[in-house]
C-alpha cells in the first residue's frame, strides 16, 4: 500500500475499506480548521486554539503538534512558567490540571473529542509549541431511525469457529477446473442479534478482523450492549481483545473511536470451547449469549459485569511466572464462588445450625476470660456460612464438578497462598495438569452463573475432550440441597 494519507469526510463509516485500511496502516490523518484544548481541573483553565491536523494509528494512538500566536495578556515569563510547573502537592504525580479537553473540528465538519489529552508545552517569546497525545478519539453524529449495531475491528484474530461456507472456482481456457468449498468466518444469533466475524484472509490489503452485530428489527436493545458484546467476546475467546476501530449507532446517535492497539498477551488461560472442534459453532453461539445475557442483567454503565472484572486479568498471563498465575487462579474460584447464585449453597443444615447456637450459648456461660470467649463465639459463628471450600462439595454433590477438582484447587491455593508453592522440574506437567483443571473450574462456576447448558473444552484431564454442561440440571439439584 502507498504511503498516501487519507483524511477525513462527511459519512465517515467502518463500511468502508478505504477507511479502515487507512487506520490499520497508519495512513490517517484528521486536517482541523481547528484544534481546541481547554484546561482540566481549573477555575480559571487555559485555553489554546489553533488549525492542525491530528495524526492517528493503531501503533502510536493520537499525535499532535500546535503552535499558537501568544494572546497579548499572555506576557512571557519564563521564572513563572517555571514555577506553574514545579509547584506540586506530594503524592500528586498528574494533577488534573496537567490535562486538557480535547475538541477537533475537521474540514468535513466531524468533531473528534477526548475528556484529558496529555499535553507538553514549550513556552516561546511569541508562540506556545503544544504536543498532546492520547490513546483514542471519536465523534459522533445523529442517525435517526437506523436500526442499532455495533462495527468492531481487531488487529488479531480471535477464536470464533468458523461456520460460514464459501465456494472458490478455478477457470481454465473458459471452463470450470476445479470448484473448492472451504468454511470461511463466523455468523450465528445472540439474543435475537445478527452476528458475524470475518478474519478476511481473502481480502487484499491491511489484516484485521471485523465483529459485526446488527440488533433485532423493532426490539428495544439494552444500554451500551456493544460494551456487552466486547464482554462476551472477551469470555468466549478468552482475550482481552480491545477493538482499534468502532462504530456504533444507538439511540438515533452514531458513534465512531479510534483507539491505540494493545497487545492480547495470551497466556495459560485457553477459550472455554476451542474453535479447532468439528460442529461446535451452535454451542460457541449459545455460550456467546448466555453471557451476553448475564452481562446486560449485571453490568453498571461503562462498569463490566462482576465476572468480566474478575476474569479479565487471567486472559493477560503470556510471561508470568507460573506461581503467580497458580495464585491467580485459585483467587478467581473463590471470586467466582462469591457471586450471588453460589451463596446460600454447602451452609450447614438447619439441625447443625441449632447445635451450633446451642454450643455457642454454652461458651458464652463458661467461667473463663471475656476476650477469649468472644474469639471462640466469632469462630463457632464462622461455621453457620460456608467457606469456597464447603461451596465446592456441594457443587461435587449435584455432579457439577468433580472430587479431584477441590483438592486441586485447595492444593495450589494454600500453598501459593502461604508461600510454599515450589516448582518441581521432573514434577512439571502435573502441575501444568492441575493448572488446566483450575481452569476449567472456574468455566464450569461461569456456566452455572449464567445458565450455560451446552459443549465445553474439558481441560481438567490430558487429551482435553469436548464434553457436555448441564447448568440447568445442577441449579435445580442445588436449590433442592438448600431447601432440604
Amino acid at each position: 500500500m502507498s504511503d498516501a494519507k487519507f483524511t477525513t469526510q462527511t459519512g465517515l463509516t467502518l463500511a468502508k475499506d478505504e477507511f479502515k485500511d487507512a487506520y490499520v496502516g497508519g495512513h490517517l490523518v484528521i486536517d482541523c480548521a481547528e484544534i481546541r484544548l481547554t484546561q482540566n481541573g481549573s477555575d480559571t483553565p487555559r485555553v489554546y486554539s489553533s488549525l492542525g491536523y491530528i495524526q492517528v494509528s493503531p501503533e502510536h494512538g493520537v499525535e499532535a503538534r500546535l503552535v499558537c500566536s501568544r494572546e497579548p495578556s499572555d506576557v512571557y515569563d519564563p521564572m513563572a512558567a517555571f514555577m506553574r510547573g514545579s509547584d506540586l502537592t506530594s503524592g500528586v504525580m498528574m494533577p488534573d490540571s496537567h490535562y486538557y479537553r480535547l475538541e477537533a473540528r475537521d474540514v468535513a465538519g466531524n468533531v473528534w473529542t477526548h475528556p484529558a489529552v496529555d499535553l507538553k508545552k514549550d513556552e516561546r517569546s511569541d508562540a506556545v509549541i503544544l504536543t498532546l497525545s492520547c490513546d483514542r478519539i471519536r465523534t459522533e453524529e445523529p442517525s435517526e431511525g437506523a436500526r442499532p449495531y455495533a462495527h468492531l475491528v481487531f488487529l488479531d484474530r480471535l477464536d470464533f469457529p468458523t461456520n460460514r461456507l464459501q465456494t472458490t472456482t478455478v477457470e481454465r481456457g473458459g471452463k470450470i477446473h476445479s470448484r473448492n468449498v472451504s468454511r470461511q468466518d463466523s455468523q450465528g444469533i445472540v439474543a435475537g442479534f445478527q452476528v458475524s466475524y470475518d478474519e478476511r484472509k481473502s481480502v487484499p490489503g491491511e489484516r484485521y478482523s471485523v465483529f459485526f452485530a446488527r440488533a433485532p428489527e423493532g426490539v428495544l436493545t439494552p444500554p451500551l450492549f456493544q460494551d456487552r458484546l466486547l464482554e462476551a467476546i472477551r469470555f468466549c475467546t478468552a482475550t482481552m481483545a480491545t477493538p482499534v476501530m468502532s462504530e456504533t449507532v444507538a439511540d438515533n446517535v452514531k458513534v465512531i473511536e479510534l483507539a491505540k492497539s494493545r497487545p492480547l498477551n495470551n497466556g495459560l488461560v485457553h477459550a472455554p470451547i476451542s474453535s479447532s472442534e468439528h460442529g461446535i459453532d451452535g454451542d460457541f453461539y449459545k455460550l456467546f449469549e448466555c453471557y451476553f445475557n448475564y452481562a446486560c442483567a449485571n453490568a453498571n454503565g461503562k462498569n463490566f459485569a462482576s465476572i468480566s472484572s474478575k476474569l479479565g486479568g487471567l486472559f493477560t498471563l503470556k510471561g508470568v511466572w507460573l506461581d503467580t498465575i497458580v495464585l491467580l487462579l485459585g483467587v478467581a474460584v473463590e471470586g467466582v464462588l462469591s457471586e450471588e447464585v453460589f451463596k446460600s449453597i454447602g451452609k450447614p443444615k438447619k439441625g447443625l445450625l441449632a447445635d451450633i447456637k446451642t454450643l455457642v450459648d454454652m461458651v458464652k456461660l463458661a467461667p473463663i476470660e471475656e476476650g477469649l470467649i468472644k474469639r471462640v463465639v466469632n469462630a463457632v459463628g464462622n461455621m453457620k456460612s460456608s467457606s469456597a471450600a464447603d461451596k465446592l462439595h456441594a457443587l461435587i454433590e449435584v455432579g457439577a464438578l468433580e472430587e479431584e477438582d477441590r483438592k486441586a484447587w485447595k492444593r495450589l491455593r494454600n500453598a501459593s497462598a502461604h508461600g510454599t508453592f515450589e516448582i518441581d522440574p521432573e514434577e512439571m506437567q502435573r502441575l501444568l495438569d492441575d493448572v488446566f483443571r483450575l481452569t476449567t473450574i472456574i468455566y464450569k462456576l461461569v456456566f452455572v452463573r449464567i445458565g450455560y447448558c451446552g459443549k465445553y473444552s474439558n481441560r481438567a484431564a490430558r487429551g482435553w475432550r469436548v464434553d457436555r454442561f448441564d447448568s440447568a440440571t445442577y441449579l435445580a439439584a442445588l436449590k433442592a440441597n438448600a431447601k432440604a
